[in-house]
């Protein structure tokens, strides 16, 4: 599945919206490398600087590639559009977050605590299909079915001793991998819209 190519005028409006996103999907990448780190008992002063590090650099290119992209906005997104895109995003996210609490509870309860990582990767991932339809951006599409694979993958190969910090370590790659992917499509778009421009 494709997306439309985005219109020149949309151009800044949509890297902006994906800046955005790469910020918000650095962070929580950070959290599953932090997570990794704790159950592994691998956390340390070094590998703290060596994640916070990673965060602040992707943050930085995300805003980077946000005000670069400012720049090329000729117009607001079109309000009617934006409440649209809020009220699905909205529903997306509360969806996903009542099923990772719901998941997290009767797992816990039934003392399957080492499987709620990879449980909830799988949420996280199939929660990216609708916002890869949402805002017309196939990647997000790929993102979801990476980490579909890889909790499936963990919860079927990965011992149970190791299963929490394995689905963190792969579960945060995956989500920096997708912003990198991100942040070098944005850049580059951005290159052809000025290369464009001066030609």
């Amino acid at each position: 599945m494709t997306a439309p190519p985005i219109p020149v005028d949309d151009l800044g409006l949509a890297l902006r919206s994906r800046a955005v996103g790469v910020g918000v999907i650095s962070v929580f990448g950070a959290l599953w490398f932090l997570l990794g780190l704790v159950t592994s008992q691998r956390l340390s002063a070094a590998t703290g600087a060596i994640l916070a590090g990673g965060t602040l650099g992707l943050v930085l290119l995300a805003v980077a590639l946000s005000r670069r992209a400012a720049a090329l906005s000729r117009s607001e997104a079109d309000p009617e559009r934006r409440r649209q895109v809020g009220r699905v995003f909205g529903r997306v996210n509360a969806l996903q977050w009542v099923a990772i609490i719901v998941t997290a509870v009767v797992l816990a309860r039934l003392r399957l605590d080492a499987y709620i990582p990879a449980a909830v990767t799988l949420i996280v991932g199939l929660h990216f299909f609708p916002l890869g339809r949402l805002f017309r951006y196939p990647q997000h599409h790929i993102t979801g079915i990476a980490l579909v694979v890889w909790a499936v993958d963990c919860l079927v190969f990965v011992p149970r001793g190791s299963l929490q910090a394995t689905t963190a370590f792969g579960t945060g790659a995956i989500l920096w991998v997708s912003s990198l992917v991100t942040l070098v499509r944005g850049f580059r778009l951005l290159a052809r819209r000025r290369s464009t421009a001066r030609g």
